[in-house]
């Protein structure tokens, strides 16, 4: 009996007993309505001075503070529409406003003199501008204005065939689309290299804003990802005291970003976005990218004891009887990781604090050894740090050891009341103890240690005892 089942979003049905098609659309939509009273970090029009900045942002802000939502009538919206109107954000600019800076003090005290506001310099709200306003951005992560929600389009056709009242085979197609996924670089900084030697001054004056500082970390829902899977499972259900699920993933994830700088991009992950300016150069394997994933999950209850097959009374009942044996076992393949280089290499800063741990190598050889060990996972000889220029060698390109692991588990049920029972539990994780190795310690090129693996993925074996009462 073959079922056809193609389900975009609800995910997978259960086989039902005769031949069936289901067919379930859905779909959404949503609209975020921003002010164009700012300023844009790619438009090229945020070299302004200080005064003109803020003279505009003020005024943009207290038109933005007049409109209420009986007024969005007035600006041609459908009916139905709901949203916000959000405080005016110069872009990054809004990682150190001198008079958005929170006040956390307290200067007129009770039975003291009272303090000007013109004294609170700094402070919310701060009529005169400290002589450096920008200096404290250093460092400072900040999000784009129009910053949006990521969404994501899924669709999956699969096709399932009954094996008998218990049994149930199946093979799917599963893929996505993702988009406004978070993406954080070095906005400030020069949109292109420069060669050694160049002066600070020339490099600064290719920088959005020359006034702040060049590390300040920005985040723009600009990413994008797609994924396509084949998945395939057997199924028995639990019958006559058996049940089992073997299923295999093959799978591919590429994106332009896997998540916020530095935290969820993978190991290696400060060279992810080397480009700010030019997301595609980024793309490559997810930071979570497995391409083959194997799971096997079984359970058998031994046909002997109270209510079993055999054995239903007496000492070798209660020594042989009300057994259960379970077992997970997985292999999988290993995780990818980023190769990166530190410093300025392509001359991006300019003046103040430097930028770095954002440029990846040159590629001028084989970066797999013959032989992969511990001490040489990778060879860092294989790679040429760059001058004046990005590095060629993509991202997320390497990967870790792949795993494999099983884990079993004994349980014997003690019957001693109606409806009550005593569970004695042995549980062994990673039965076989395999070791396999982690990701590298040691991913920059050009330090001691590159190529090097410390840790290892998983934990050694573990024998776990535990009673339990069931009831």
């Amino acid at each position: 009996m073959w079922v056809h089942h193609l389900d975009p979003l609800l995910g997978t049905q259960e086989v039902q007993p005769s031949d069936y098609h289901a067919y379930n659309y859905g779909g959404g939509w949503d609209h975020v309505v921003r002010s164009n009273l700012m300023f844009d970090v790619r438009g090229g029009v945020l070299q302004k001075p200080y005064a003109v900045d803020q003279a505009q942002a003020l005024a943009g802000t207290d038109a933005l503070k007049q409109l209420g939502f009986a007024d969005i009538a007035l600006l041609g919206l459908p009916s139905g529409f709901s949203g916000e109107l959000p405080a005016l954000q110069n872009d990054i600019q809004g990682a150190s406003w001198p008079w958005t800076t929170g006040f956390g003090g307290n200067p007129n005290l009770l039975g003291q003199p009272l303090q000007p506001i013109s004294t609170l310099v700094g402070a919310f709200p701060t009529p005169v501008a400290e002589a450096s306003p920008w200096a404290a951005a250093s460092g400072a992560f900040a999000d784009e204005p129009r910053y949006k929600d990521g969404y994501s389009n899924q669709w999956n056709v699969e096709i399932q065939r009954e094996l008998g009242p218990a049994m149930m085979a199946s093979v799917a197609y599963v893929g996505s689309r993702n988009g406004r996924l978070a993406s954080t670089g070095y906005a400030n900084a020069a949109p292109t290299p420069s060669p050694n030697g160049t002066p600070q001054a020339v490099i600064d004056a290719q920088r959005a804003m020359p006034f702040m500082p060049a590390n300040v970390h920005y985040t723009e829902s600009i990413g994008r990802s797609r994924y396509n899977a084949l998945q395939a499972k057997f199924e028995r259900r639990l019958s006559n005291g058996f049940q089992t699920l073997v299923s295999y993933t093959w799978s591919k994830s590429i994106d332009t970003t896997s998540g916020y700088f530095g935290v969820e991009d993978g190991a290696g992950s400060r060279s992810s976005v080397q480009n700010f300016f030019d997301p595609l150069s980024n793309q490559g394997p997810s930071g979570f990218d497995i391409p083959h994933f194997f799971s096997w999950f079984a359970v058998w209850e031994v046909p002997a004891g109270q209510g079993k097959r055999w054995l239903h009374a007496g000492p070798r009942s209660w020594i042989l009887g009300n057994w259960s044996l379970n077992s997970i076992v997985q292999a999988r393949s290993g995780q990818v990781f980023n190769v990166g280089i530190a410093g300025d290499i392509a001359n991006l800063g300019g003046t103040g604090p430097a930028i770095t741990n954002y440029e990846r190598p040159n590629l001028i050889g084989h970066p797999i050894p013959a032989h992969q060990t511990a001490t040489q996972w990778f060879d860092p000889a294989a790679f040429q740090i760059p001058s004046g220029a990005f590095g060629n060698f993509g991202r997320n390109q390497l990967r870790s050891q792949c795993v494999v692991n099983a884990d079993l588990s004994l349980f014997k049920n003690v019957p001693f009341s109606a409806g009550h029972q005593l569970q004695i539990r042995v549980e062994i994780f990673n039965m076989f103890n395999i070791q396999r190795l982690g990701v590298p310690s040691g991913t920059t090129i050009g330090q001691a240690g590159a190529g090097q693996v410390t840790s290892i993925a998983g934990t050694p074996r573990q024998i776990q005892l535990g009673v339990r009462v069931v009831f």
